[in-house]
């Protein structure tokens, strides 16, 4: 399926946030304007960046008519500016662009013919190729699309599965109904530093069916220059803990929702065993044990234990 562009509201409003972004941009925009589907709107926020990101935004908006371009009049983060960006979209359906990553040709197509085929999903995204400068596929995310398995399709199974698993739908590489975040309430925390895509695809799980095309969708570079959001393990961590801890308290009282005490400890007792393997020594052989606490039934919990002491009696006998 292609379409040509609309000169009425566009079935597609592409959302770009951008912040100090200008080694990248182009590539991520010029990836929007190369889609085999074309009825589009990319709309560009840069979030106050200190570089050239927004003369280059502007630069391609004054060669194709699609394009719109806004600038924040100061840092505000992300989740705000995904707000933002939400607020000033008119097509039916809404695409996320991120500003290191490269969408592939037939995403927008893809994406299109799948939620139109199935009315009662209301998320669909794909499979993310993690890749270096050289262009070179370093992983692909998440596993479960690369085995051709399938999101779960019953709510409450998606639900504890986001819940406990953390965010396995590709926010790079997704698609949704714009219907979806109508309304008053902020579809992004404000609060949020991060896991803000998380926290999106929780809520919106309580909404709808999400469906995953077991297809890379977005090219994502990841080499060391551009791993800053994931390399501040600290900020990571501590937002996670903040993620469980806000959607505990938001849906525990919500009968429609399986939210509940023993998901949350099963939730954070899955953090903490990825805590646990990042800090190692005693720090995490501390938080593995309290990962057993909140769930005794965690196997990886156990078998982290396990392994961390067998390496701790191999460095004693090796002194």
């Amino acid at each position: 399926m292609s379409s040509s562009f609309s000169v009425m509201t566009p079935l597609i409003s592409c959302l770009l946030p951008v912040y100090d972004g200008e080694t990248t941009i182009i590539s991520a925009i010029q990836s929007i304007q190369g889609q085999t589907f074309s009825d589009w709107e990319l709309i560009i926020i840069d979030d106050g960046s200190q570089d050239k990101s927004y003369e280059l935004c502007e630069g391609e908006a004054l060669k194709d008519s699609r394009i719109r371009v806004y600038k924040n009049d100061q840092n505000i983060g992300l989740a705000k500016t995904m707000n933002r960006l939400v607020s000033l979209a008119a097509g039916e359906y809404i695409a996320v662009q991120e500003q290191d990553d490269r969408s592939v040709p037939e995403r927008l197509e893809k994406e299109v013919a799948l939620l139109e085929s199935k009315p009662d999903v209301g998320i669909v995204s794909g499979i993310a190729a993690w890749v270096d400068s050289n262009d070179q596929v370093i992983n692909l995310f998440p596993g479960l699309l690369t085995r051709m398995e399938q999101f779960p399709q019953e709510k409450d199974s998606l639900i504890k599965w986001l819940y406990v698993e953390q965010s396995k739908i590709v926010n790079a590489a997704c698609m949704f109904r714009r219907e979806l975040v109508e309304g008053d309430n902020l579809p992004f925390d404000p609060e949020a530093k991060m896991s803000i895509d998380w926290q999106f695809f929780l809520n919106l799980a309580h909404q709808t069916k999400a469906w995953g095309i077991p297809e890379v969708l977005v090219r994502m570079l990841r080499d060391t220059d551009h791993a800053h959001l994931t390399s501040n393990k600290q900020l990571q961590f501590s937002e996670a803990r903040r993620c469980i801890r806000k959607i505990y308290r938001e849906y525990k009282d919500n009968k429609r929702s399986p939210i509940n005490r023993t998901l949350y400890l099963k939730s954070m007792s899955h953090e903490l065993v990825l805590e646990g393997r990042y800090y190692g020594g005693f720090s995490g052989l501390g938080l593995l044990l309290k990962a057993i606490l909140n769930n005794p039934l965690n196997k990886k919990a156990w078998s982290s234990i396990a392994q961390m002491t067998a390496r701790g009696f191999q460095q004693i006998f090796r002194r």
